[in-house]
C-alpha cells in the first residue's frame, strides 16, 4: 500500500502540471488572437469580443492610453513654462531694487 501511495502522489503532480500547461496554452492562444483582431480589426469589433468587465472600461483604456501619449508634450511645456518663470524671478529681484531706489530718490529731501 504504501507504494500506491507513492506512485499516486507523482500521478496526480503529473495531471496537475498537464491541466496547468493546458491552461496556459490556452491563456496564450487567446492572448494572441485578441492581438491578431486588435491588429486586424475595428475597434468596435474587438470590443464586442472582450469579457464584459473589460468591455466596460475600454472607454477609461482609450483615454489613458491618449493622456500617456500626450504626456511627454506636457512634460516639455511645463518645463518651458518653469524656465521662463525662473527666468522672470531673476528679473524681479532686479526691477524691485530699482523701484525701490526710485523710491527713496523720491522721497529724499531735495538738496
Amino acid at each position: 500500500m504504501a507504494s500506491t501511495a507513492k506512485t499516486t502522489a507523482p500521478a496526480t503532480n503529473l495531471a496537475a502540471k498537464t491541466a496547468t500547461a493546458e491552461r496556459l496554452v490556452q491563456i496564450v492562444n487567446s492572448t494572441a488572437q485578441i492581438m491578431r483582431q486588435l491588429k486586424d480589426s475595428s475597434h468596435s469589433a474587438v470590443i464586442s469580443q472582450l469579457p464584459k468587465e473589460l468591455q466596460g472600461k475600454a472607454a477609461n483604456i482609450k483615454n489613458t492610453g491618449k493622456l500617456l501619449y500626450q504626456m511627454p508634450a506636457v512634460v516639455v511645456a511645463m518645463d518651458s513654462h518653469m524656465d521662463n518663470a525662473l527666468s522672470s524671478a531673476s528679473h524681479l529681484g532686479k526691477l524691485k531694487d530699482s523701484l525701490m531706489t526710485e523710491v527713496e530718490t523720491k522721497d529724499s529731501p531735495a538738496s
